[in-house]
């Protein structure tokens, strides 16, 4: 499973990866397309995923949510 965030702005998703990178020590990349995305791979996914629900009581859409947790756990991360 991989995480990406899809922006028309480049210099957001620069900034987005830059923050992303120095708070989680992770490398995502972007590629360059009709709206451009910043992704991350399997490992760093696993720990944005887990840096934006650090709480089960935050806002989120619960089947995405699940379908997630399910992926995580079946890859053993």
């Amino acid at each position: 499973m991989s995480i990406a965030f899809a922006s028309g702005s480049i210099e957001f998703l620069e900034w987005l990866q830059q923050e992303i990178n120095a708070r989680l020590g992770t490398t995502g990349h972007i590629q360059h397309t009709r709206a451009s995305q910043l992704r991350y791979a399997r490992k760093d996914s696993k720990k944005i995923f887990d840096a934006m629900f650090y709480s089960n009581n935050l806002p989120h859409l619960k089947r995405k949510f699940a379908k997630a947790q399910k992926i995580f756990t079946m890859n053993g991360l």
